[in-house]
């Protein structure tokens, strides 16, 4: 998915690593797994997903995307499911720059009946905390930012929405 690099890149100069907020105009505008759960529309639940250090499969997003595109109305359910969950946590949740898909991610797939019992809220607001504190820590370097993994698209409607309700609060008083 491309990503919109001067927006991105506004954004996340605003990132404080320390209070994991994002600063704008002097608010703090917290990124919880709150709005993360009303944006993806997915509950909080126990277990947090962890993908661990993004070993790669070897298997590409790309190689999702072939396999959807083969499937018909012979496909059994089970494959259909495993193939959808697949590509929603490779395409959408949690995508890399290199395409590749992490180990954890296809694990998880050996355990499909699992897959109710994850906070995803959590597991994708702390993925992208930590690709937000990667980011920062390249800017403060004086570093290229270069692709930020994972669905930043929740990082640009969550800012917005956040930003939103700040000026509707001031505005208010």
């Amino acid at each position: 998915m491309p990503q919109n690099v001067p927006l991105i890149h506004m954004l996340l100069s605003k990132w404080d690593m320390k209070i994991e907020s994002f600063i704008i105009k002097g608010q703090s505008l917290k990124f919880t797994y709150d709005e993360v759960a009303l944006l993806i529309g997915m509950p909080i639940r126990d277990i947090i997903f962890d993908i661990g250090s993004a070993r790669s499969s070897g298997e590409t997003s790309n190689d999702i995307h072939h396999d959807i595109e083969r499937m018909d109305n012979s496909t059994p359910i089970d494959d259909l499911v495993k193939c959808f969950v697949l590509y929603l946590l490779s395409n959408i949740f949690y995508p890399m720059a290199n395409f590749q898909i992490p180990l954890a991610i296809l694990e998880l797939l050996n355990t499909l009946d699992t897959f109710n019992q994850y906070n995803w809220p959590e597991s994708i607001r702390g993925f992208l905390v930590e690709e937000f504190n990667v980011v920062a820590t390249k800017q403060a370097k004086g570093f290229a930012l270069g692709y930020v993994n994972g669905f930043v698209m929740f990082l640009i409607v969550s800012i917005v929405c956040l930003f939103n309700k700040c000026l509707i609060s001031v505005q208010n008083l």
